[in-house]
């Protein structure tokens, strides 16, 4: 019986997936993802943003108690 012969992938194939494996460690694992992990893995796997826009808009949004269900409206009168 002959071996069987695995797929290729080609290096450039092999290039782009690690660059956003890397893009998207970057995200999760800065600052301002880990204050936020939950927007930063959304930023991360459901956008194209790039790092320095993700992290610039992650630190943008704050996160408290008592926020309403999209980040920055307050619940109650102002």
């Amino acid at each position: 019986m002959a071996p069987r012969k695995l797929a290729g992938v080609s290096g450039d194939t092999n290039a782009a997936v690690l660059n956003e494996r890397m893009r998207i460690a970057a995200i999760v694992e800065s600052a301002e993802g880990k204050r936020n992990p939950e927007l930063a893995t959304e930023l991360a796997l459901r956008s194209s943003l790039d790092v320095d826009t993700a992290r610039a808009l992650l630190s943008k949004v704050s996160i408290g108690i008592g926020m309403g269900p999209l980040i920055g409206i307050q619940k109650g009168p102002l």
